[in-house]
């Protein structure tokens, strides 16, 4: 209720201090509306509207509440957005410190334990794109399956459909955030054009699966991220198909090998962001080719130890 009119409306309420909430619990509170945070480098209202949350609400820590229904979420979403924050917990607790963290960020897509310093530092050395789980992660997540089950010597025709299912499963339990969720499409489109004997379109699957991304969430349109990872996939995309980048990229590979094709590869995911990046935060990270190039190769690596620690 607003001012005792009832009214119905996505929001998002913190509540200083700790909370016994769970996900499906129905909470009545006096709570109080608030600006979204906006700052140099963070646009609260821009990344709020692209998760469909129109309110930003606060409540203090003494604050009386009712529990008028103490169930949890059911059916087969709540059960996974509890697996994801046990996991997320058992992880942190696991690694311990702010390393915990990081691993709970870069594996789980769960940031709340991330200090505002590391999310910082991440940003200006134009890595951020490692905290958020995109085609990066699903990618190193897909190719340890893939390689688990190449190990248990089953054909590539049973081994795409199982890799989807635990792709499909990996999503629920992270809670399908967008970035990772146009990396499934997109890779879903890649073993599609396998069973249907067709040639991979790299740009035509990055359109694709952002036209079925706003077909379903609109909002996602005013998504940073969105805007980001679909302009850094194209770029990559582009540099691997047009001919003089092809040329290009021959020759520094065979001057300088694998380091040199990948920092090509960077230098145009960031000429294809750059303006993004410039719009909206108010400045571009010259470090990022080089950073991204020799921190890149470590996320596979990270993400495998993160697994290994919540066995």
């Amino acid at each position: 209720e607003a001012d005792g009119t009832a009214m119905s409306v996505r929001a998002r309420l913190t509540v200083e201090g700790t909370a016994d909430f769970r996900a499906g619990n129905t909470v009545r509170l006096r709570c109080t509306p608030v600006p979204f945070e906006k700052t140099p480098s963070y646009d609260g209202e821009r990344a709020a509207l692209a998760d469909g949350i129109l309110l930003e609400l606060t409540a203090d820590e003494d604050v009386a509440y009712v529990m008028t229904d103490t169930s949890e979420a059911g059916g087969l979403l709540g059960f996974f957005s509890r697996l994801g924050s046990d996991l997320s917990f058992r992880l942190r607790e696991a690694v311990g410190g702010d390393e915990g963290a990081l691993a709970a960020a870069m594996l789980l897509g769960d940031r709340s334990g991330l200090p505002d310093a590391a999310a910082r530092d991440f940003s200006r050395a134009g890595v951020s794109h490692l905290l958020a789980l995109s085609g990066l992660h699903l990618s190193a997540v897909a190719g340890a399956v893939g390689w688990l089950l190449t190990k248990l010597r089953l054909p590539k025709l049973a081994k795409t459909p199982l890799m989807s299912v635990f792709l499909l499963l990996y999503l629920a339990v992270v809670g399908f955030p967008l970035s990772a969720v146009r990396a499934a499409i997109m890779l879903f489109a890649v073993f599609a054009a396998y069973y249907s004997g067709a040639d991979g379109d790299g740009v035509s699957s990055v359109f694709l699966a952002s036209a079925i991304i706003l077909t379903v969430s609109p909002a996602a349109v005013a998504d940073i991220g969105f805007m980001l990872s679909f302009s850094a996939t194209l770029g990559r995309r582009k540099a691997k198909v047009s001919r003089d980048a092809g040329h290009m990229r021959r020759r520094i590979s065979s001057t300088f090998g694998k380091a040199g094709a990948l920092l090509l590869t960077g230098l145009a995911a960031n000429c294809f962001t750059a303006i993004i990046i410039w719009r909206v935060f108010g400045s571009i990270s010259l470090a990022a080719p080089l950073t991204n190039l020799f921190l890149t190769p470590l996320a596979g690596p990270l993400l495998a130890l993160s697994a290994a620690a919540l066995l």
